[in-house]
């Protein structure tokens, strides 16, 4: 069952996020909308469930970012827009990658690199970085 507590279980990742950021490049996504589908409801858990499983194989932030990425080009949930953001962090050395059903991104650039990078009209930019706490995973129960 997908979820936080008490329906998920978090872990402890063992290592830590020393700068992350949020973009967003779009509008807001009505989620109902893409949950209703029991197609791409059943292709989302599939996704999830793969990229979870090579995750854990290895929690690492690289295999973080490389299993998010995975998973959205296996969904086909990228907006070009999100897609767009991602290969210009990714062009500059950062990673990036899609966030869960919605026109936004996360990546390991700073604010600053990601305004200059897509333009302030384009972007809105938020730190979120977790100032070397460690990252908790949530997995299904």
């Amino acid at each position: 069952v997908p979820g936080l507590p008490p329906y998920g279980h978090v872990d402890n990742a063992g290592f830590k996020i020393d700068n992350l950021t949020l973009g967003v490049v779009g509008p807001k996504l009505n989620t109902g909308s893409v949950l209703s589908d029991p197609g791409l409801t059943s292709a989302i858990r599939a996704a999830g469930s793969e990229a979870m499983d090579l995750f854990m194989e290895n929690p690492t932030l690289e295999r973080m970012f490389e299993a998010s990425n995975m998973f959205s080009e296996k969904t086909g949930l990228e907006s070009p827009q999100v897609h767009h953001a991602t290969e210009k962090m990714r062009s500059r050395g950062y990673r990036a990658a899609m966030c869960m059903l919605g026109n936004s991104f996360f990546t390991d650039a700073p604010v600053d690199v990601v305004r200059n990078a897509l333009g302030r009209p384009n972007v809105r930019a938020y730190p979120c970085s977790s100032y070397g706490r460690e990252l908790t995973v949530t997995r299904r129960g």
